[in-house]
């Protein structure tokens, strides 16, 4: 199986604007998770326990799984499907152009709002989302339709639900009074949606649980019942449940810690929020004072996962390192079983005051401990040599532990030095990772790959070895693409490999070209010849590997750019092609080499439009962008456009829809 999903389920969308997205890990972070972990193998409490998503390091992970995804998500996996009745009734006197010229008018549409109500039990979901959107920007006038909304939020299409639980939001927001000078009937309906929105927090579809979080946020319910009823919920649901929940409350990044403070002193809640906090980072600067007093008198396990928190946000959280010396000072029980973890908070917030102390542990009869201790002290003084390479010389020994979670904690802990650490031992070290990629831990291997992008240049030697083994093959291609131009001294090696008779090595070797870009032109004339690496409608498994190499291929010619123009008759020819996955990247790839190729724009942004919706986060991230560069000509994307900047999951792609609104309004 290939190893990337991409455009349709094909790896053709390249990773650089996401990389530091993906390699963050999953909830609470890849090295969050690593350290909670270490503090285990040190003798430290219990292991927090969110789920760890088992997929290979540096790849993607859909955003919405299969068993949740929209009708227009699963429709944009299918190679060359028919369009869906809404979207071939898109154009002008459609039902979906008239309900977004309803929103359009704002609060003026409100002479409109019965046929917006009852365009939500329309059959086609595309409609019910419109209306739903349409009802939200018409807003303090639809405020009768709520309950209407309310019930939509249960919708079985998540995209459905989700522009319900962010038009209610938007009625509100729009509805400037303040909560006591609202009329009782419509306070009462505001209420009304309050207890739905909670539930919504956990709901699967993370673009649900933004929305509804955003709703809450804008609705301003009295705080306490809405903290009592979250963290009740929470409190009551398993952590595979929990954990999404908490990671889209992190998602909001700051506006979300008053509550993460206020749920630290609800006894079921301080567990969660403490996670969510870590999670956020040094955006919860804020929640700090309450952390010191959580690690300080509490119970061990809660103590344990405030001081992760504090680590977490790191150098702001400056504070808390008296009150931690003191807790590596001490010789209490209590406090020794929480060494390890104030060793490593003390370390990421490079606390001055601990480097003394911190050298008591270097001797522990504990080599974890020991480790942690020298690393730390290392993050403390960077500028000291002999302190950095004991650092590294003890953390190198923990690559090849027989546990993978020290090997794990390692890893994540030699990251953390890699900008300190001098060139021969980065580059030994990147040896040292590079082999790793094979390790029988998932975990590992993940770990290990996002530390190679760390180091860049040095691994990059280690890393074009590791690419000649098939073994390692696939997630060495994802580590030069994510390190990119700086790895432009393997461009023979990838070229060479666009000939193999490897289908699967062709796109590999493609993906990473990609990644590299423009100076990679050497790599054209082959690019060129893997376009017609296209079998048919009906491929085998072989000929699935083949339509892989062709996209890949297309994607690299159009990350290239300019030097690729020699590509622009086939691609162009490509745009007609009856698979649509093809004609779509065919369509991005040929505006990225020649964006002033306005004869193009007709086939080509109703097949980038349709790509905003895809399952895979960088097709939509790409596609949001290549509409953006598109400007005004691309107005007809604005409804969905808007959808993705609000509602996406993923930050860096909200960001790109944000962009791409702004150029398209020529701002």
């Amino acid at each position: 199986m290939h190893p990337f999903k991409g455009f349709g389920g094909f790896g053709v969308f390249g990773r650089g604007r996401l990389s530091r997205v993906f390699l963050a890990g999953g909830f609470c972070g890849t090295r969050l998770l690593v350290a909670a972990g270490l503090l285990v193998a040190a003798g430290c409490g219990k292991k927090a326990e969110p789920p760890v998503a088992k997929t290979e390091p540096v790849a993607a992970k859909p955003a919405v799984p299969a068993e949740n995804a929209s009708p227009a998500d699963k429709q944009a996996d299918r190679p060359a499907a028919e369009p869906k009745p809404a979207e071939a009734a898109a154009g002008p006197g459609s039902r979906i152009t008239d309900i977004d010229a309803i929103g359009e008018r704002g609060s003026k549409g409100s002479a409109d709002l019965e046929k917006l109500v009852a365009a939500l039990d329309d059959d086609d979901a595309d409609v019910r989302w419109h209306a739903a959107r349409s009802i939200g920007l018409v807003g303090e006038s639809a405020a009768s339709a709520i309950p209407k909304l309310v019930a939509k939020m249960a919708d079985s299409d998540p995209i459905v639900a989700t522009q319900a639980a962010a038009a209610i939001g938007r009625i509100r927001a729009d509805d400037a009074r303040e909560a006591s000078k609202v009329d009782a009937a419509t306070a009462a309906i505001y209420e009304s949606a309050i207890v739905p929105l909670v539930d919504r927090i956990v709901h699967p579809d993370p673009r649900v649980r933004r929305a509804a979080l955003r709703s809450l946020e804008t609705i301003h319910p009295d705080k306490s019942k809405v903290i009592d009823l979250a963290n009740d919920l929470l409190a009551d649901k398993e952590p595979s449940v929990v954990f999404p929940a908490l990671q889209s409350l992190a998602d909001m990044g700051e506006s979300a810690v008053p509550f993460l403070i206020e749920s630290l002193d609800h006894p079921k809640a301080k567990y969660w929020a403490t996670l969510a906090l870590a999670e956020i980072g040094p955006g919860a600067v804020a929640a700090v004072p309450k952390l010191i007093e959580l690690a300080s008198k509490s119970e061990p396990e809660e103590r344990m996962q405030a001081m992760m928190a504090l680590a977490a946000i790191g150098e702001p959280a400056a504070a808390a390192a008296e009150p931690l010396v003191k807790v590596v000072a001490s010789t209490e029980p209590g406090d020794r079983v929480l060494h390890p973890a104030a060793i490593y908070a003390l370390g990421k917030m490079r606390a001055k005051s601990a480097f003394e102390p911190l050298a008591a542990f270097l001797d522990s009869d504990n080599p974890i401990v020991a480790a942690a201790a020298a690393w730390s002290r290392a993050r403390i003084e960077p500028g000291d040599a002999k302190v950095v390479a004991m650092a590294v010389e003890r953390l190198r020994k923990g690559l090849a532990n027989d546990e993978a979670t020290v090997r794990q904690g390692a890893i994540s802990a030699i990251i953390d030095l890699a900008d300190e650490m001098a060139e021969a031992d980065a580059i030994a070290v990147s040896g040292e990772l590079a082999r790793l990629l094979s390790d029988e831990d998932a975990d590992v291997r993940r770990s290990a790959a996002v530390a190679l992008v760390e180091f860049g240049k040095p691994a990059i030697e280690p890393v074009a070895a590791a690419f000649a083994d098939p073994k390692r093959r696939a997630v060495a291609a994802e580590i030069l693409g994510e390190i990119g131009p700086a790895a432009a001294a393997t461009i023979p090696m990838l070229v060479e490999a666009l000939g193999d008779d490897d289908p699967l090595v062709r796109s590999d070797a493609a993906f990473a070209i990609a990644s590299i870009g423009s100076e990679a032109d050497e790599a054209v004339p082959a690019l060129i010849e893997l376009l017609d690496d296209h079998p048919g409608a009906e491929p085998g498994d072989e000929q699935k590997a083949l339509r892989g190499a062709c996209y890949t291929a297309a994607y690299a010619l159009g990350k290239i750019g300019g030097p690729a123009k020699p590509a622009l008759e086939k691609l162009h020819a490509l745009v007609d092609s009856e698979d649509r996955l093809l004609a779509t990247v065919s369509a991005w790839a040929g505006l990225k080499i020649e964006p002033d190729r306005k004869d193009l724009y007709a086939k080509a942004i109703p097949l980038l439009v349709r790509a905003l919706s895809a399952e895979n986060d960088l097709a939509r991230l790409e596609a949001a962008s290549a509409l953006g560069d598109l400007g005004a000509a691309a107005k007809e994307a604005v409804a969905k456009l808007e959808m993705v900047a609000e509602d996406d999951p993923v930050p860096a792609v909200r960001e790109a829809a944000e962009e791409a609104l702004r150029h398209i309004a020529g701002k």
